[in-house]
């Protein structure tokens, strides 16, 4: 009879590999997807599409923001996000007086303002969460 100390050896090395593997594959941080990143992206895209909405500037310039946040809700609800808009003053930090504590909320702004006849700049903050 042949010797199987070549197969034997053949089998151990192939272990070996297996658990080294199975060390390494469990070892690996699971892959995440970067939420904040993409809420970000759809916030900041409703953000530019009012400011770009001159009957929507017309309002906020006048400091009415519900037609900007109901807009700004039809936009987001089919992603599952609920949202509060502010206005304040350039110079200001815009607060989120009615969101919840204990869920990850992303923040964005940007400057709107009228148009000349009537310009008065603010800071539109747009509060985000699921």
């Amino acid at each position: 009879m042949k010797s199987k100390r070549g197969q034997t050896r053949i089998i151990e090395a192939a272990i070996a590999i297996m658990l080294l593997l199975g060390f390494v594959i469990f070892t690996q941080p699971a892959p995440s997807s970067d939420v904040s990143n993409s809420v970000y992206k759809i916030q900041h895209e409703v953000l530019v599409e009012i400011g770009g909405n001159e009957s929507l500037r017309e309002s906020i310039s006048g400091g009415d923001v519900s037609s900007s946040a109901n807009y700004a809700k039809s936009r987001l609800s089919p992603y599952g996000l609920e949202i509060e808009m502010s206005l304040c003053s350039i110079s200001e930090s815009c607060v989120c007086r009615n969101c919840p504590s204990g869920k990850s909320i992303y923040g964005d702004s940007i400057i709107i303002s009228g148009s000349l006849p009537s310009y008065s700049p603010g800071k539109l903050s747009m509060f985000v969460w699921s």
